[in-house]
């Protein structure tokens, strides 16, 4: 009997090593790992793609706040309380440029701050005692804009044709209903 244990141990050893002698894995196994590893980094990559597009249309968010404070301090300081001009130059930026102290001149250096691609649609009455800027975002529609204005308005708007906008388009409400 103990003979036959040791026989039986001596068998399982031996096929124990002819297995470890097998080392590796096969072609198939491994088209598997890849195949597996390569979905995983596509939903990665598309994942990052999206938090692009929101840390874009926070920032433009972000500089829209700065226009807007911007705004208020230049309408305190221009008697009798006027936003300055923003001087809209269609083939250049749609916002233009204005002279030193008027909301166009604040613009033109908050634009820099825009992530590329963004587009940006001004207003303003004639007087110079309202305005209103937006700001394409890209996580909603082809046609979302955040909006600023003079009327306290912060927030998102759709403005359907975006070539409708006018210059006397001097709140959000009105460049909403483009």
């Amino acid at each position: 009997m103990f003979c036959a244990i040791i026989n039986s141990l001596k068998s399982i050893i031996i096929i124990m090593n002819k297995s470890y002698l097998q080392k590796g894995f096969t072609l198939i196994e491994l088209l598997v790992v890849i195949a597996i590893i390569g979905i995983l980094s596509s939903v990665v990559l598309a994942s990052l793609s999206t938090a692009r597009g929101k840390a874009n249309d926070t920032k433009v968010k972000a500089q829209m706040a700065s226009i807007r404070s911007q705004a208020e301090i230049i309408y305190s300081n221009n008697p009798p309380g006027k936003y300055g001009q923003f001087n809209i130059v269609p083939a250049a930026l749609p916002c233009g440029v204005g002279t030193a102290g008027t909301i166009g001149n604040g613009l033109a250096s908050i634009l820099n701050g825009m992530p590329s691609g963004t587009t940006l649609k001004c207003g303003q009455d004639a007087s110079r005692n309202t305005y209103a800027v937006a700001a394409s975002i890209s996580a909603g529609s082809t046609n979302e804009y955040w909006c600023v204005d003079s009327t306290g308005y912060n927030g998102s708007i759709v403005i359907t044709t975006p070539a409708n906008v006018v210059l006397a388009d001097n709140t959000c409400v009105l460049m909403d209903a483009r």
